[in-house]
């Protein structure tokens, strides 16, 4: 059982997946103000889901900030490595022990809206879907599954036997995203905040690719970064 925070976030998963919805949570006290929870709390009287108040210190103990509402969910979308065999087109980003949920959210909402089909995470020294992670991606947490994986070299190597292509983000490349050709059929890897990949991902990119910057002693923001290079990649599955 997963805990959804957040206006966007409970709102979607009640839209896309209301019979795994187990319970909602609202704000002991006044009549919720915020015209989005009524209709939360309307979507579950339709489909017949316990509504529960609760003190303000319940949300607080699931996630900084909650928006005074709290759903628990009991699955989440379904990935199928089977289903990636007959892909003409796909996308699949992997995130190098990433360690901040915040990050993970907001890669999670790009992949969401530029049609990735799923994210790869480490077992280990890895954001998992929290709460808090699941209310940055808005809604996207309803759409694109994870995948925790205990070995990343392993599955990459399966992608590749797949015909996947493996790009990996990192300042040693030699070319940058707006020269790169991306396959149809990409694996995008993102580096942990500070650190980038490790050595031993390194080793099973066929290609690196940067992003150029004006201002080289500084750099982007993990998800940014993430979301610059989705976009190159995805984008000629759109026209």
């Amino acid at each position: 059982m997963r805990k959804v925070v957040g206006i966007h976030s409970c709102l979607e998963a009640l839209r896309v997946r209301p019979k795994s919805v187990k319970a909602v949570y609202i704000k002991k006290g006044k009549k919720p103000q915020v015209n989005q929870i009524q209709s939360i709390i309307e979507m579950a009287q339709k489909y017949r889901i316990k509504i529960i108040e609760k003190d303000m210190s319940f949300f607080e103990n699931v996630a900084q900030t909650h928006q005074g509402i709290c759903i628990e969910v009991s699955d989440g979308p379904q990935f199928s490595w089977e289903s990636l065999e007959n892909k003409e087109k796909c996308t699949l980003v992997f995130l190098d022990e990433l360690e901040d949920p915040h990050n993970l959210g907001a890669i999670l909402r790009t992949c969401w809206l530029f049609g990735v089909v799923a994210v790869f995470v480490t077992s280990r020294r890895s954001a998992s879907l929290t709460p808090a992670a699941a209310k940055v991606a808005s809604g996207a947490a309803e759409h694109v599954p994870i995948v925790e994986l205990n070995n990343f070299t392993a599955a990459l190597q399966d992608l590749k036997n797949m015909g996947f292509w493996v790009y990996g983000m990192s300042e040693k490349a030699k070319e940058t995203v707006a020269q790169t050709q991306f396959s149809e059929k990409s694996v995008l890897i993102v580096g942990a905040e500070g650190k980038g990949l490790r050595k031993s991902t390194l080793g099973f990119c066929d290609q690196l690719v940067a992003l150029p910057q004006v201002e080289k002693s500084a750099s982007l923001n993990a998800s940014v970064a993430a979301s610059l290079v989705i976009y190159e990649a995805t984008k000629s599955h759109f026209s």
